[in-house]
């Protein structure tokens, strides 16, 4: 069934349509994409922390000038 359909996958495509499509499957761009996720995944969670905290820090302090008003 796979088979099937790159084999008709491959007659509509060109040669090197065909070899960037061959890159991919080896795992070419998937070593960037790997590359990029290391980069990336350490940044995550303290963006994620200090995105909370400032939220949580910003509503308290909305909170607290909105009593001292009444």
């Amino acid at each position: 069934m796979a088979g099937r359909l790159v084999g008709r996958v491959q007659r509509t495509i060109s040669p090197f349509q065909q070899q960037i499509f061959k890159g991919y499957i080896e795992g070419m761009p998937l070593r960037l994409w790997d590359r990029f996720v290391h980069l990336v995944s350490p940044l995550i969670l303290p963006v994620l922390v200090f995105g909370s905290l400032y939220k949580w820090t910003d509503n308290k302090h909305k909170e607290n000038t909105l009593n001292h008003r009444s």
